[in-house]
């Protein structure tokens, strides 16, 4: 997928499993959307509870280094987001856990704008896909999942 299409024809939607599980593949992604996202003055947008959640795991000493080290490094790839305005943390300090804070915003949002999902899970990428084909909400708009690999690029996610 071509990011600059990418940022100028869907919202973007980033879950914490994908800072987690592909670290590397995550620090790419982000390191070759800037230019796109300064350029189109999109910004990439993640649940509150996603950034609690990654908090939480860097200072959870229970956890193993590795985990805590990608926490870290997410946060601070968020916090370089946010100094140059292209990050919207969506949410509150009261919602709910990340994964349903996500499936709201990716409901919220799919009757307005064409939205990408970026996710390791396929359990999340399953529901956010059914989200096309509700029968009480219709859209013209839809989601898309996908996941990163180790060298950052948006591949498919086999939900089978």
């Amino acid at each position: 997928m071509n990011l600059k299409e990418v940022y100028c024809q869907r919202v973007v939607f980033v879950d914490t499993c994908t800072c987690i599980q592909s670290e590397e593949g995550f620090q790419k992604f982000i390191l070759a959307s800037v230019p796109h996202l300064k350029e189109t003055g999109t910004k990439i947008h993640i649940a509150y509870k996603c950034i609690e959640e990654l908090g939480k795991i860097q200072k959870d000493i229970k956890r193993d280094q590795h985990m805590r080290d990608a926490a870290y490094h997410a946060l601070q790839v968020f916090r370089y987001l946010q100094e140059i305005d292209a990050l919207d943390v969506r949410g509150k300090e009261t919602d709910s856990f990340a994964d349903s804070v996500m499936l709201q915003n990716l409901l919220r949002y799919v009757t307005k704008y064409n939205l990408l999902l970026i996710t390791q899970d396929r359990g999340l990428a399953a529901d956010a896909e059914l989200l096309n084909h509700l029968k009480s909400v219709k859209s013209k708009k839809n989601i898309i999942t996908r996941k990163l690999d180790t060298c950052g690029n948006l591949v498919e996610i086999n939900l089978k």
